[in-house]
């Protein structure tokens, strides 16, 4: 109970540094203010910056579902759509932007903390909230194996994929059910049926959100990780794309710490912290080609230190690089150890590049055209199977520009 006092206590001392997105030159869309409270006592393994960030987390999540219910509700029907969970996503919560500072306080009961926020979102992005008309001309869905009582309705579930494809390929490969909810006012204006071919035809209407569209886990979740198995040289595998976020968004889906944050002399997006200790950046589910090449730009403050793991999570392996700023040097997997000049508040394109089982590190500090090789090893470790990327991270060191192509 003593811990639990003073870890409240220390909440209304220190509060979390909160992330202001002022909009001088942003037109405001739409404004709401929301409340968020929780008890201290359901997060017994976090610290106080964790649970600030959750806090602010969730009441942008309340915000952004307030935000989509006033736009969609008013115009569908009754018994429509609802914004799903798999729509509410910490991508998702990129769009809105918080006024002024989070303000944290104690909520009426013991052990309750609660933050209050007036969120926004921009003019340009409310627009993604206004449905879109679809129209598809002789739209045919043939399968044999399909009884003619059910080839009515097996086409149109058919062409409810074909239509938010439509509007954004990315999602060619949705399921059936997931595709479903995210069509709107659907109707077959004619329809014929081929009994030489046994092929149902349709014209069909309907409407799409491109918010929703956006959004949707099987377009927007998935443009970090391509899952396929085969791979020719110059293949995207992987890339995390830092314009798809907010300058403030917290990336709880890889780190417990890391968020989104803007560089005051370059004015770009990169991934960092305002929390102090050591935490990790984690990209799982990556499937490695045998060869291949990784890029990342990464900044050192004085006395930095980077730890870069390529990691085989199943059979616990890993390949770990150790860069330390402050003493210029470089250590590798075989523990061998070379030294290089490596100057901070400097940004460096590190590339490691992965072949016949020779791992080669090169490095290209910033406004520099040619990179220099820092060492190479050989991969020593038999069965290896590449599926992860871990990054260390602190208040001394950024990332940007994380990236991985097939060679």
């Amino acid at each position: 109970m003593r811990v639990f006092i003073v870890a409240l206590s220390m909440l209304l001392l220190f509060p979390l540094t909160a992330v202001s997105q002022q909009h001088d030159k942003e037109e405001v869309g739409k404004r709401v203010t929301k409340k968020y409270c929780t008890l201290l006592g359901d997060y017994p393994d976090k610290g106080i910056n964790e649970i600030s960030a959750v806090m602010l987390q969730n009441a942008k999540r309340s915000a952004l579902s307030e935000i989509y219910e006033q736009m969609i509700y008013p115009t569908t029907a009754a018994g429509g759509f609802q914004l799903t969970s798999d729509i509410i996503s910490d991508k998702s919560l990129g769009i809105i932007k918080i006024e002024g500072d989070p303000k944290y306080y104690n909520g009426p009961n013991f052990g309750e903390v609660c933050v209050d926020i007036t969120a926004y979102i921009t003019k340009p992005d409310l627009e993604m909230f206004k449905k879109k008309d679809i129209n598809i001309k002789n739209y045919c869905f043939n399968n044999p194996d399909v009884p003619l009582k059910s080839i009515r309705n097996e086409a149109r579930k058919a062409s409810y994929i074909e239509i938010v494809s439509k509007y954004n390929p990315l999602l060619k490969d949705i399921d059936i059910e997931q595709a479903s909810r995210l069509v709107h006012d659907f109707d077959i204006l004619s329809e014929e049926l081929d009994l030489n071919t046994s092929a149902y035809c349709m014209d069909i209407k309907a409407s799409v959100i491109p918010f929703e569209l956006e959004f949707a886990s099987t377009g927007r979740d998935k443009k970090s990780t391509i899952t396929k198995k085969s791979y020719k040289p110059g293949d995207i595998v992987f890339d995390f794309d830092l314009e798809k976020y907010a300058e403030g968004d917290p990336l709880s889906d890889i780190s417990n710490n890391a968020m989104i944050l803007r560089g005051k002399r370059t004015g770009k997006l990169h991934i960092g912290t305002k929390f102090d200790g050591d935490d990790e950046i984690t990209f799982k589910n990556i499937v490695f080609p045998s060869n291949f090449i990784l890029y990342l730009d990464c900044y050192m403050y004085n006395k930095g230190k980077v730890e870069i793991k390529l990691i085989d999570s199943k059979n616990n392996k890993e390949l770990s690089f150790r860069i330390d700023r402050s003493e210029w040097t470089i250590e590798f997997p075989d523990n061998k150890i070379v030294s290089h000049e490596i100057y901070q508040h400097k940004w460096y394109t590190l590339k490691f590049l992965y072949k016949n089982d020779v791992v080669k590190l090169f490095a290209k500090r910033e406004n520099k055209k040619e990179y220099t090789l820092w060492g190479a090893i050989i991969n020593r470790e038999n069965n290896i199977n590449l599926d992860g990327l871990v990054l260390s991270l602190n208040t001394k060191v950024a990332y940007r520009n994380i990236s991985i192509t097939a060679d």
